[in-house]
């Protein structure tokens, strides 16, 4: 175990340095939607937003996935005790993360019913 755990060393560091760099990019864009609050982080790899109610977790993350192309974690998978809460990933390369979590960001913000409306 002790071989492994020094092996990860050269492979912590990296990640430390991405995860703090999305973060720090995450902050920026979501300064451009005050509709959208990032919780503090406690540690790890993920980032919690909470989003505003205008749909159901659920149905914001398979938009999501259907309409942008990107996969974000509804809150009731992490036990948030109400709605609206997306929890998304900060290990993305840089150009690819701030792609997404600003698409993520702006589909959040806006009210479902302006969605369909722009789909007509």
């Amino acid at each position: 175990a002790s071989s492994l755990l020094a092996r990860g060393g050269s492979v912590r560091g990296p990640i430390r340095h991405r995860i703090a760099g999305n973060l720090a990019r995450a902050r920026s864009l979501s300064a451009g939607y005050p509709a959208c609050t990032l919780l503090p982080v406690e540690g790890g790899w993920s980032l919690v937003v909470r989003v505003p109610a205008y749909r159901s977790e659920e149905a914001l993350t398979l938009e999501l996935l259907e309409r942008e192309h990107v996969l974000v974690h509804p809150g009731y998978f992490f036990d948030f005790p109400h709605e609206a809460y997306i929890v998304v990933t900060l290990l993305p390369p840089p150009d690819q993360f701030v792609d997404a979590f600003a698409r993520t960001l702006r589909f959040a913000s806006t009210p479902s019913s302006s969605l369909s409306e722009h789909k007509r």
